[in-house]
């Protein structure tokens, strides 16, 4: 391929969002565990019984929200072979990320992440004004990296409903990051497919 910039997705692409999102629930509960709210049994199901009971307050929510968002940022945990990938295209290819996620979350597990020194731009939908999969946030992420040729761009993601149909739509090829090997849909079909990000070494 004749590449020069590689758009990423973050979660569950580069990062580990369900290991974050895990760690990040417990350490907010913990909060409460800390403060005498609530004993170490019931913080087992706590999380369970509130998501499905609505016993929190309008003002708990509002505070147990924003402590979940800051522990979420602290997820900087990569998935397996993420730093490696990234330190070997950095030298042949720019780097970006392409994300839907919340800002301040997104940004600080970048910056907290060994693959912040390999990433040029984190483009994320709430500066674009768009999510994947519309062609906006990728003309807005064109725009901010001062690219326009789509011949040379490659988008690696997990989501073939988001990242997949949304490099399609766009006009730029396709990487699809499926290690469950689900089946492609009709109509998502990526330019190419791969179950582990160190394929993209030999891909590339």
């Amino acid at each position: 391929m004749d590449l020069e910039l590689i758009l990423f997705d973050a979660d569950r692409t580069l990062f580990d969002y369900d290991r974050a999102e895990n760690d990040a629930l417990r350490d907010t509960f913990s909060r409460e565990l800390e403060k005498g709210k609530i004993t170490t049994c019931q913080l087992r199901i706590e999380r369970f019984r509130r998501l499905f009971d609505g016993q929190m307050s309008d003002t708990d929510l509002a505070e147990f929200s924003r402590l979940y968002l800051i522990n979420l940022s602290k997820g900087s945990c990569l998935l397996d072979g993420t730093e490696e990938v990234c330190r070997h295209l950095a030298n042949r290819y720019r780097l970006a990320i392409v994300t839907n996620g919340i800002r301040e979350v997104q940004l600080a597990r970048v910056k907290g992440s060994p693959v912040e020194p390999f990433i040029e731009q984190v483009i994320i939908s709430e500066d674009a004004g768009y999510s994947k999969p519309h062609p906006g946030i990728f003309d807005y992420a064109f725009r901010i990296l001062g690219h326009s040729n789509k011949e040379t761009v490659l988008m690696v993601g997990d989501s073939l409903s988001s990242d997949i149909a949304g490099g399609i739509g766009f006009g730029i090829k396709t990487c699809w990051y499926n290690p469950a090997k689900s089946p492609v849909l009709p109509g998502l079909e990526p330019d190419y497919e791969i179950t582990d990000l160190r394929e993209l070494l030999t891909l590339l």
